[in-house]
Formats: C-alpha cells, structure tokens, sequence
C-alpha cells in the first residue's frame, strides 16, 4: 500500500508530520509519498536523522493555510500540497491520502477531485471516539446539517448499540453544562438509532 501524505497540514508541520508518517511507515509496513516543498522537507529529514527509505517526495510549492478559504482551495490552490495530494489519489499515484490540513479545503476538494462514491450524496466528517469497550465512530461531527441516512453508510458494530452509548455519554455531559447545549445531541442520536436503514 501506498499513502500520500500531505507534508504541510496542520500544527507542528512539516516536522511532526514527516516523523508521524516515516513511523507510520514502518509500523504499518506501507510506503508514504510526502507532499510538499522537496527541499524542505529533505532538509528536515536530515536534520532530525529520519531515514527516508520508505518515502518518497512529490514537490509541491504552495502551503494552503489553516484559516484559508475552501472554496478558493481547488480553484486558486492547485499548486498547493493540499490540492496536489488529492490530485495524485485521484489519478492512481496512491492507495490512500491522509492531511491535516484546512479541513473545510479538504472536503471540498475530496468531493471535486477525488469524487464520491457512487450513491453517497455528501461526505461525513467522522471521528473516532473513545468510550468503555473500545472506540466509536462519530459521523458529522461539528456540522451543523443533518446527515442524510439514506445515503449514509456505516461500518462497524450494529448503530443502535453503540449510539445509545454515545447519547448516554452526551446526557451525562449535558448533566456538566450550565446551558444544557448538548439536549440536541442526545436528541439526534436516539433519533438517529431508530431510523438508521443502511448498515454494511
């Protein structure tokens, strides 16, 4: 497997980002493309004693930023190691793209180069949450539109179980809060346990 990474999203970059993806690398057995300003991140892997046999460096010029605007990601950022990872998944180069980059730029940007798969309407941001017997999968995470479950489709243990979970350990935060603002959380994630159809 092949995974591009994008050198240059997120705190901390490139530096912690290369370390994470030559250890990647290495504990997962894969190879990792580096995306990002070549001389750079050359100079940091020298710096800092990383060896680069399993990376391979695709030189992109442009950094975009954190606070950016999405919509000017794909049409004004092309040069961008941002943009150009998602172009290299898109024509094959790579099995995979991870970027902690503008998150916003990256989902337009994996809609408009990459694609979705056929029948899923819109992507969902998604987050692992850690809970009493494992971790959980979180969809739509700090969105405010409603997912739309027919088109949604999730992996893993059966939805209603592991979202009840996920609504009891909301309602004990909104027990915290002094403006109860998680009820609607709760709310969605019953109401979400009960409609949920599309499960694989």
């Amino acid at each position: 497997m092949k995974v591009i990474i994008d050198a240059f999203g997120g705190d901390n970059a490139p530096l912690e980002i290369i370390k994470g993806a030559v250890m990647g690398a290495e504990k997962f057995d894969v190879d990792v493309i580096l995306v990002g300003k070549q001389d750079e991140i050359k100079r940091v892997l020298e710096k800092n004693q990383i060896s680069g046999k399993r990376a391979e460096i695709a030189n992109a010029d442009e950094v975009f930023p954190m606070d950016g605007n999405p919509a000017l990601a794909v049409k004004e950022g092309m040069e961008t190691s941002l943009v150009k990872g998602l172009s290299m998944l898109a024509a094959g180069d790579g099995d995979a793209y991870v970027s902690a980059g503008n998150t916003g730029a990256m989902m337009l940007g994996a809609s408009l180069i990459v694609k979705r798969v056929k029948g899923i309407r819109r992507a969902a941001l998604a987050s692992l949450v850690p809970c009493v017997g494992g971790n959980y999968l979180l969809l739509e995470e700090g969105t405010g539109k409603p997912l739309p479950l027919e088109t949604t489709v999730l992996r893993g243990e059966p939805p209603v179980d592991w979202m009840r979970d996920l609504g009891e350990i909301a309602r004990n935060l909104n027990d915290l809060t002094s403006e109860g603002s998680l009820k609607n959380i709760v709310t969605n994630f019953e109401e979400t346990a009960k409609n949920l159809n599309v499960i694989v």
